[in-house]
């Protein structure tokens, strides 16, 4: 998205987003894990320039600790 210099614009996208999506891997049972809580999201060019940080709740159900999709 194209700005012009001291324009700024808000912009909205959804992503679906399942507990699968947001799992990490868990040496201690050698697999993929979702586990309930707060996550940091980062969005910039790259590690060192990030330019906007917000927080989500993972909330994981029942269903998706059987089988991993809720």
């Amino acid at each position: 998205m194209e700005r012009k210099p001291g324009e700024s614009r808000r912009v909205t996208f959804t992503q679906p987003c399942t507990a699968k999506a947001l799992r990490h891997w868990q040496d201690s049972l050698s697999k993929f894990v979702s586990e309930p809580g707060k996550l940091k999201l980062m969005i910039g060019h790259s590690l060192s320039d990030i330019d906007l940080t917000g927080e989500i709740e993972l909330q994981v159900c029942m269903a998706a600790r059987k089988s991993e999709e809720c």
